[in-house]
Formats: structure tokens, C-alpha cells, sequence
């Protein structure tokens, strides 16, 4: 089987996982339209995306792609999150289901053009596999198949809601990373730095936490790198974390005094891990009670704090996680393992016993070779550089952790940890029909 993909031509291969991507998709959205899975496809979010892609066919589209990257739009009352997701449902509303939209035929509608994006996504996962296993196609095509029929991905298509599309944007970042990676002389590198550069903008107007996560896979993958190189230079530990400390502290003044949000807010970070936050909620990570803020919680002066620059601001907020983990470490330890259980289980609260069939076997079943990855025999000789793939999970994961952990912020992560578990299902197949072959 694996021999015979080997001889098919990148183009077959790749038509082959769009048309395989895009129809299991539109079976999907077919299935949970017609039959009950308790899924609520028009979602809170959807209002605000609709009324912004309104507000684009109103004002131009120039006005609504000038606009992408403003904290809010002003339609009478303020509007949150602009991404473009919404200048899809813009052309979806202008084009085919109109202002005055039905609400299943928008679904519909949405859930075809999520289908499309689907297959792209397969088809950048195949490339970026192509350039991290010096060309298998087997391999390339076998983990971009995992992506392609995975029910998570399936069922989440039919949202009327930027998820699907989030996927999308990711592995289209992962592949640019790739193509940094792969250069093959300064020119490209130079080049495919632009092309990356590019790309993490689109992340960003897209969803600014996306352009986050690309930000800090790439900076893993430097740092290591970096790491390397001055492990080789500078033996001394002393003289390296000296020149360690001198990279990053200057990066984290700067920012702080332009207030990037590039750097994270430690404010933010202080604020969803403070005493008194949330609860876990089954899928969603939402307010229960009061926060404490940083300024209580140190005793310090309300106006006094207000006055402060951002820089002792943040300074304030990381003495305050760290008085609040080491006075009461339980309660501490307890809200972060909440989060990581509401961020990883495998469904939401109240869905159907189908949903919960369809997305748990085959969720269970991908951690279990995500983790058998790391520990299986290798007994079949190929190399792949899962890197990108995994610093996509572990920044990902931790990014979302450390501030706000929902089930659908792991849905671009899963990207990395199906790509990761596809390789190790692979090399179990492969293995076996090499000792099959042996015996026979």
C-alpha cells in the first residue's frame, strides 16, 4: 500500500486528500443538521460576527478590511473580537444566504466553505511533512489522512464560528515555519522569513491569540537553536546564563514599555490565575465569583497601583503569582489542574451520547499514539523533524493554560498532536508489514 503511494504524483496525492477532507466534511455537517447531537451551531459569538459582516456589506469592504486590526467596531454599541472570519461570512451573507439568512441555511452554507478550508489544511500539512521527512510521501500523506477523518474536526466544521477556519490559518503558519527551517542558502531563508512574517500577520487579524501561539512556536524553535549554538560556544554554565539573561531581559523592558502584547501581559496572567477566579464548567472556563486583584491581594494602595507605569505593573503582578502559589500552593495547584482537565477532556457539558461516541474513542485513541510517539521502538529507519508540530502543542497548551483553558482553544493545538500521532500510527503499520513480510 505504502509503495504504491509512493509512486503517485504530489498533485494526485494532495487532490486526493482535499476530495477526501471536503466530502467527509459536508457528510459531517449533513449528519448533525438532520439528526440530534445537542450542538448549538449558531453560538453567543456568532451575533457579533454576523452584525460585523453586516457592517462591512453596509460601509465597504475596504472600511472592514481597514478595520480588522481596531480593538472594536462602533455599530451603535461596541462589538468585540474583529477577525477575518468575518469577511467570509460577509461574502456568504452578500452572496448567497442574504441579510435576512435563514439560520440552517447559513449553517449550511458556512459548513461548505469550512469544508474548503478543511482540505487546504490537509494539503499544508502534507507539504510540511514532505519538508519534515526529507520527502515520504507515504508518511506525508498517511498523517495529513489522520487530519483529513478525525471526527473532532468533522463535527467542529459545521460551527458557525471562526474554529474551523482557526485550523486553517495554523497549519498555514506551520508550513511557513517549515520553509524557514528548509531554506537552503541566506537568500531563501531571507525570503521565507518575509513569507513567514507575512502569514503571522494573517494569524493575527484572523485571531490575535493564533498570531500568539505562531510567535512563540517560532521563538521555541530559535531559543533551542540558540541554545545549541551557545552550549558549543560557551561551556561555562556562569558565562551562559549570563549572555542568556542579557538576550532576554533587555526583550522584556522593551516590550513592557511599549506595552506589546506580543510579550503577554503578566496583568492578564495574574488576573486568570488570581484567588477567587474561575471554576471548571465543562469545556468553558468562565467567571465564578470574584478575582482579587493584584493590588488587594498585595495591599496596596488603589490609586497608588492605577498610577503606576505598566513596567511596575507587571513587576506587581508576577510577585503577586508568586506570593499567591507559595502561601496557598493547594488552591494554587488546584485551579491550574482544573483548567488543564476543562481544556483536554474530550466533550462539552450536555452533549448527546452520540457526540460523546464520536469524539471520544477517536480522541482517546490520538493520545494514546501521541504519547506512544515518544516511547515506541523504532524498528522502521526514517527520520522526521516533528519539531514545529511539537512546539505547536507545548506552546499552545501552555499559552491557553496559563491564561483561559476551553475546548475549542485546543482545537488548532490538535493540529500539532494529529500530525505527531499520525507518524507514530504510521511506523506501526510500516513496522508490521515489514515482520509480516519477513515471516511470509
Amino acid at each position: 500500500m505504502f509503495k504504491t503511494i509512493e509512486k503517485q504524483s504530489n498533485l494526485r496525492l494532495i487532490f486526493t486528500l482535499f476530495l477526501i477532507a471536503v466530502l467527509l466534511r459536508i457528510s459531517a455537517l449533513v449528519l448533525v443538521t438532520n439528526f440530534t447531537f445537542g450542538m448549538n451551531l449558531i453560538a453567543p459569538d456568532t451575533d457579533d460576527y454576523i452584525r460585523k459582516a453586516i457592517y462591512i456589506i453596509n460601509n465597504g469592504w475596504f472600511s472592514g478590511v481597514f478595520n480588522m486590526f481596531s480593538e472594536k467596531y462602533i455599530i451603535g454599541e461596541p462589538v468585540h473580537n474583529p477577525t477575518l472570519y468575518t469577511l467570509v461570512l460577509a461574502c456568504l451573507l452578500k452572496c448567497f444566504v442574504g441579510i435576512n439568512y435563514v439560520p440552517k441555511e447559513l449553517i449550511v452554507y458556512n459548513g461548505v466553505s469550512n469544508s474548503i478550508f478543511g482540505g487546504l489544511t490537509c494539503i499544508f500539512v502534507y507539504y510540511s511533512m514532505m519538508y519534515a521527512s526529507g520527502k515520504n510521501k507515504a508518511l506525508s500523506f498517511f498523517s495529513s489522512l489522520v487530519v483529513a477523518i478525525y471526527p473532532g474536526y468533522l463535527l467542529w466544521n459545521a460551527y458557525v464560528l471562526k474554529d474551523t477556519i482557526n485550523i486553517f490559518m495554523m497549519s498555514m503558519g506551520i508550513f511557513s515555519i517549515y520553509r524557514v527551517l528548509y531554506s537552503e542558502n541566506y537568500k531563501k531563508v531571507i525570503l521565507n522569513l518575509f513569507l513567514f512574517i507575512i502569514v503571522l500577520i494573517l494569524n493575527t487579524a484572523f485571531r490575535k491569540a493564533n498570531g500568539i501561539i505562531l510567535f512563540g512556536v517560532f521563538s521555541f524553535i530559535i531559543v533551542i537553536v540558540l541554545y545549541n549554538w551557545l552550549r558549543r560556544r560557551f561551556y561555562k554554565k556562569t558565562t551562559f546564563i549570563a549572555i542568556l539573561l542579557l538576550i532576554f531581559i533587555p526583550l522584556f523592558l522593551v516590550s513592557s514599555h511599549y506595552e506589546l502584547e506580543w510579550s503577554g501581559s503578566f496583568q492578564s496572567l495574574y488576573s486568570m490565575n488570581s484567588p477567587g477566579g474561575p471554576f471548571e464548567t465543562w469545556g468553558y472556563y468562565e467567571s465564578r465569583g470574584e478575582r482579587t486583584p493584584a493590588w488587594r491581594f498585595l495591599g496596596i494602595d488603589h490609586e497608588r497601583y492605577n498610577n503606576s507605569s505598566y513596567t511596575k505593573k507587571e513587576l506587581l503582578s508576577i510577585y503577586a503569582l508568586f506570593k499567591y502559589a507559595i502561601t496557598d500552593p493547594i488552591q494554587f495547584l488546584t485551579h491550574l489542574s482544573e483548567k488543564f482537565i476543562n481544556m483536554w477532556r474530550p466533550v462539552w457539558r450536555n452533549s448527546s451520547i452520540k457526540t460523546h461516541l464520536m469524539m471520544e474513542v477517536p480522541y482517546l485513541a490520538v493520545i494514546v499514539f501521541f504519547i506512544l510517539y515518544f516511547f515506541r521502538k523504532k524498528k522502521y529507519n526514517f527520520q522526521v523533524n516533528i519539531l514545529p508540530f511539537l512546539a505547536l502543542a507545548i506552546v499552545g497548551a501552555t499559552i491557553h493554560l496559563l491564561w483561559v483553558g476551553q475546548i475549542r482553544f485546543r482545537i488548532p493545538i490538535m493540529l500539532g498532536v494529529l500530525s505527531i500521532a499520525g507518524i507514530c500510527l504510521y511506523d506501526f503499520m510500516t513496522s508490521f508489514l515489514i515482520q509480516r513480510s519477513k515471516k511470509t
